[in-house]
């Protein structure tokens, strides 16, 4: 299993602006994985590109209250997030996590692509109006959620939007 810590996103961790590349490789028969991650002010982009020549099991360590926008590009995995979540290439979902250790199980693919949105739970507070229903019913359960409905197609136009 690899396990993946994710930065806390409490505001004081992310005052400055921060970016850095991080590669994972397995053996040249197993594939690799490539995160390119931007931090700034509670916020976090995260973008990865990966090949694996076997289904992976992946665990996140997330600590704080965090709103993430998922958008998944290419590849298919199974999160379990208490229920399980498909995520498939072309699709997105919102959730919202507070200290989580989701396991995610990735499927083999020659070209996974991913990008994950974070946003802090004191910045999404300020940024988000409390009059957006679906995300007001993300986090006033106080527990780990995902959209429901679980996922959308990416419309061309972010998708477009996202590779620019």
């Amino acid at each position: 299993m690899l396990t993946i810590d994710r930065n806390s996103l409490k505001r004081k961790d992310f005052l400055n602006f921060r970016e850095k590349e991080i590669r994972i490789e397995q053996t040249e028969n197993e594939g690799f994985f490539h995160f390119n991650e931007v931090s700034f002010d509670a916020l976090q982009f995260i973008r990865c590109q990966y090949q694996i020549a076997n289904p992976k099991t992946i665990q996140l360590n997330i600590e704080d209250a965090v709103l993430e926008m998922h958008f998944r590009l290419g590849g298919e995995s199974v999160m379990v997030h208490p229920q399980t979540i498909n995520m498939n290439g072309g699709n997105h979902t919102l959730f919202y996590q507070q200290d989580n250790n989701p396991e995610i199980i990735m499927s083999p693919t020659t070209k996974g692509n991913f990008l994950e949105i974070r946003i802090g739970a004191k910045h999404f507070e300020r940024l988000l109006s409390s009059e957006i229903p679906v995300v007001n019913n993300l986090i006033e359960s106080g527990r780990n959620k995902v959209w429901p409905g679980h996922q959308l197609s990416i419309t061309p136009k972010i998708y477009n939007l996202i590779n620019e």
